[in-house]
Order: structure tokens, then sequence, then C-alpha cells
């Protein structure tokens, strides 16, 4: 059997050093190109584009950006305490300790405006209140309640919520704003 073979039409040698030739002249080629294209079309990676304030019914998640939300909290008035004496109340968003544990007794009414402003995105995320005890399982800590901070409530104005479990009363004013978009694209490594 005789196996065929295809000739070039030069030695091998001089093929190889015909793709070495070519191979530098693209690379060449290449390096004028992107020395000669203007500075502005290259990406800086030291400018990061501010995000254009959106419409809150937009749905900028496929465009690259995110929805932001402000939730402030106003005051917390203790009506009653969970404990037969006070309550080490404490507060935490989004399963991140914020406020707390502070001694609360009946009647007390907390401002609560001087805590940073708490932001979320997109999503709805979760407020605990609850009272900090012993700890241990014949006195554990009890949750006096939680809701849910959504960004349809995003209107600014003033809310309140009631948190009752385990026999207590606490009423919660907070207000949570509609803050914009943010780019979630990475244009740069």
């Amino acid at each position: 059997m005789r196996s065929s073979t295809t000739s070039l039409p030069f030695p091998s040698s001089s093929g190889r050093s015909i793709q070495r030739l070519v191979l530098v002249a693209v690379l060449a080629l290449t390096a004028l190109a992107v020395a000669a294209s203007p500075a502005s079309a290259l990406p800086d990676c030291r400018k990061i584009p501010t995000p254009p304030r959106c419409d809150p019914d937009w749905e900028p998640e496929e465009a690259g950006y995110e929805k932001t939300y402000r939730l402030q909290l106003e005051s917390l008035h203790v009506i009653e305490t969970e404990d037969w004496g006070p309550d080490e109340a404490y507060i935490a968003f989004s399963r991140d300790y914020r406020w707390g544990p502070v001694e609360v007794n009946n009647g007390e009414r907390i401002d609560l405006r001087h805590l940073d402003n708490w932001r979320f995105v997109n999503y709805a995320q979760s407020l605990t209140l609850s009272d900090r005890d012993a700890g241990t399982w014949w006195d554990p800590h009890d949750q006096l309640g939680f809701f849910v901070a959504q960004p349809t409530d995003a209107d600014g104005s003033l809310r309140v919520h009631d948190f009752t479990d385990h026999g207590a009363r606490y009423r919660l004013a907070y207000r949570i704003f509609y803050e914009g978009c943010r780019s979630i694209s990475k244009p740069c490594p």
C-alpha cells in the first residue's frame, strides 16, 4: 500500500520560516492598529460610570443595573415588654444585627432616627425584633416578630408595624425610600 503525500511547493524548513514571517506580520499590524486607535476607544478601568436614576417601574436588571432602596427607622414604642421586667431588645435586618441589645421598659419610646439608613436592592428584606434573654434552653432569646420591607412601599410615607409575639407589644415607625439604580456590571477586570 502506498501512502499519498502532498508535496509543498517549497521545502518544509522554508515553510516554517514563512509561517513565522506571517505570524510576525499579523502581530505587527495588530499592534499598529491598537496604537493608531484613539484613547477614547479603549476602556478606562479607572472611570466607573454613574448610573442614571431610573424609573421605579422599569426592570433594570437586564440592562446591568439594580434598584436601590433605603429603610429609615423612626422610633420604637415599647407598649408592653415580653419579660416581667425590662426586655433587652435588639433589631436584625437581613439577618445582620443592627441595633441593640438595649434595655427597655413599658411605655418607653426610643428615637431611632440617629441610626444609619439601611439599604437594600431589588428584593424585599426582613427586619426582626427580638428580646435577648439568657440564651439557654430554659430561657432562650425570644423573637418578638418580624416584618418585610417591600420595594413596593418605597414612597417615603410614615408606616408602622406592631410586634406582638410572646405576649409583647412593640410599635415600630419607619419609612422606605426609592434611591435609584446602580451598575452591577463589571466592565473591567
